[in-house]
């Protein structure tokens, strides 16, 4: 059969490999493009159903769950240089190409539903949860104990890599901290390019559901049953001397939490050559900050592009039933929580010109939404209601350019932040009065207060 990828690649090499042998032909005298590529693409759903038919009893804590715990980290390097060649020359291309592009598909979907009709009793906490989270890829006290017991776990549960982890030219930071890492670097002989491109598109949902029909803790006689953690069975009358009785909690909550720390640049770290002979420690040490160099001129670009739409929300639909004990309590939370630091860097120098522009987008649209249907039965102590949107969006963007002639840094950064949090008794879409009548039975009965927030 052909083989479509290396005809194609023939095809487009003909011209190169019919003049490579003759004198002052080649590669070297032209162009070289060195390329990394690392693409991600993830989809995650956990969905956590209890069905309409259900009946559900604990006589300590009941918990309807759908997690995910994303750890995202992308790493794309490239770099072009002049090559070393036998003799102890240095050959390079006149002109020469580093592109780096780091790409991250992600999907992510968590959702906790109870169905309309099923029965759920606890009693002690009853929760009904959904979360997305990007975690931080290594806690602090992680990275560096700070006592000798968490030194002597690191030890025993990495080995070696406990300490040789360190052993490189970030301190072993950027393994530790960093999701994703592009960099790129060129030197030529005329011109060097370099192109950093870093690009993230996240979706993530998290949905805490009870539909309409549901009963939680609406079994009078579960909750005087005489259990362990319900000795007095004379509930609701009497008193309650050891604390055991009426400590039904009821949780509905959705959360979204990210940490992520971002780097994209035209840049190499400091390296050292331990191979050099008969040369001082500084001659051994290579450091580009700039990135790209030629005796003409440079240029460095680098792009970083963040776009994610994320949905949070906490809902009790019209007709739902919920009881909670007098030393208890009932919560709905949605709170998306975000900690980004992004870091954008592009560097280039040449002897014409030189030319370094750094770009970066953060676009995020997010939905974070507490309901409590106009109609939904909630008994018992209080009731909470809150949503929150927390979002800490840390963006750097820099250039340095040096050029014995023309040098021109450009930095620009783009927040684009559309964020909508409600917390709402009743149809979240409804700003005006429908001119009827308010109804003259109350949905919310509760000894406590009632705090939407």
């Amino acid at each position: 059969g052909t083989n479509v990828p290396d005809l194609i690649f023939s095809k487009l090499t003909k011209s190169y490999a019919d003049n490579q042998a003759k004198a002052n032909a080649g590669s070297t005298n032209n162009l070289s493009v060195a390329g990394a590529l690392a693409f991600t693409f993830a989809d995650h759903d956990v969905v956590t159903d209890v069905g309409g038919k259900a009946v559900l009893k604990s006589n300590e804590d009941l918990e309807v769950k759908a997690t995910i715990a994303q750890k995202l980290t992308l790493d794309a390097e490239s770099n072009a240089e002049p090559q070393q060649n036998p003799g102890g020359t240095v050959s390079s291309a006149d002109t020469m190409v580093s592109v780096a592009v780091a790409v991250a598909v992600v999907d992510n979907l968590a959702t906790a539903t109870v169905h309309g009709g099923a029965k759920l009793d606890g009693l002690r906490a009853t929760r009904v949860i959904a979360d997305v989270s990007y975690p931080f890829l290594t806690r602090f006290d992680q990275y560096i104990p700070l006592s000798w017991g968490e030194l002597v776990d690191s030890i025993r549960n990495e080995g070696y890599d406990s300490v040789l982890k360190y052993v490189n030219t970030t301190l072993g930071l950027k393994d530790s901290f960093f999701n994703t890492w592009t960099t790129s670097t060129s030197k030529a002989d005329k011109l060097g390019i370099a192109g950093s491109v870093t690009v993230l598109v996240l979706t993530n949902t998290a949905k805490a559901i009870v539909e309409s029909g549901v009963e939680i803790n609406q079994d009078i006689p579960w909750q005087s049953s005489a259990h362990t953690n319900n000795s007095n069975p004379d509930f609701p009358i009497g008193d309650d001397p050891d604390g055991l009785e009426g400590e039904q909690v009821v949780s509905i909550e959705a959360t979204n939490y990210q940490q992520l720390i971002n780097m994209v640049g035209i840049f190499s770290l400091p390296d050292i050559d331990l191979d050099a002979k008969n040369t001082t420690f500084k001659d051994r040490i290579s450091l580009s900050p700039a990135g790209t160099a030629g005796s003409k001129g440079g240029f460095g670009g680098a792009f970083y592009i963040s776009v994610q739409t994320n949905t949070t929300h906490a809902i009790v639909q019209d007709g739902a039933k919920v009881y909670s004990g007098f030393n208890g309590g009932f919560n709905m939370k949605a709170e998306e929580a975000l900690f980004h630091i992004d870091l954008v860097q592009a560097g280039a120098s040449g002897g014409t010109f030189a030319i370094g522009g750094s770009v970066a987008y953060i676009g995020q649209d997010s939905d974070t939404l507490v309901q409590l249907g106009a109609t939904a039965t909630v008994t018992g102590r209080d009731a909470r209601l809150y949503a929150g949107n927390l979002t800490t969006q840390v963006t750097w963007v820099g250039a340095i350019t040096k050029g014995e002639g023309v040098g021109i840094g450009i930095s620009v950064a783009i927040n684009d932040l559309d964020r909508k949090t409600r917390a709402v008794i009743g149809d979240p879409e409804t700003l005006a009065s429908s001119g009827t009548a308010a109804t003259t039975t109350p949905s919310v009965t509760v000894t406590g207060l009632v705090e939407v927030l």
